[in-house]
């Protein structure tokens, strides 16, 4: 009998990947110089480099 394993989510495409939480903001095609400026700006900063957001999912927070 055979077994199926984990199934893809083909996101390897568009990684290396970033995600903060708890905001749960996504980040895709991560280099040494964007994670600077994610570190920067969004880490620190607390502002999302909106312009590199591939994905958002609240996590089920409710919206104020």
């Amino acid at each position: 009998m055979r077994t199926k394993g984990p199934g893809c989510f083909r996101i390897c495409t568009g990684g290396p990947w970033l995600v903060v939480y708890p905001e749960g903001v996504w980040y895709g095609a991560l280099t040494p110089a964007r994670f600077e400026r994610i570190l920067q700006e969004h880490l620190l900063g607390g502002e999302p480099v909106h312009e590199w957001i591939v994905a958002q999912n609240d996590l089920g927070k409710k919206q104020p």
